[in-house]
């Protein structure tokens, strides 16, 4: 029994190292974790434009959405956002909502 929780170990081990994530069957049954789904699923529905971004140098996490513009996040965030393809979604609703569905990548797409 020992010897089988040792592979499996140096399976999950062997895992993260490869794909960066840890993911352990059966730790959660679905029905725990349906209301979490549903929260995230509306989350995305109602703001489907919004980017979170971690920057992993300072920890910061801050939102980009087209009701935030980027000079009001933290300034070692917004120098590397492309401000000018979030002006043109937020110039251009269709634009956005066409990269919302997945039609283009980005506005320089369209």
């Amino acid at each position: 029994m020992m010897a089988a929780l040792q592979d499996r170990m140096a399976d999950y081990i062997a895992s993260f190292t490869r794909d960066g994530v840890l993911i352990l069957p059966g730790a959660f049954t679905a029905a725990a974790l349906a209301p979490v789904q549903a929260a995230i699923d509306g989350v995305k529905h109602a703001r489907p434009l919004d980017v979170v971004i971690d920057d992993l140098e300072s920890g910061e996490r801050s939102v980009l959405g087209l009701d935030r513009p980027p000079q009001a996040l933290p300034p070692s965030v917004a120098a590397r956002l492309p401000v000018a393809e979030w002006s043109y979604l937020r110039r251009y609703p269709d634009v956005a909502a066409a990269v919302a569905r997945g039609q283009y990548a980005g506005g320089a797409a369209h």
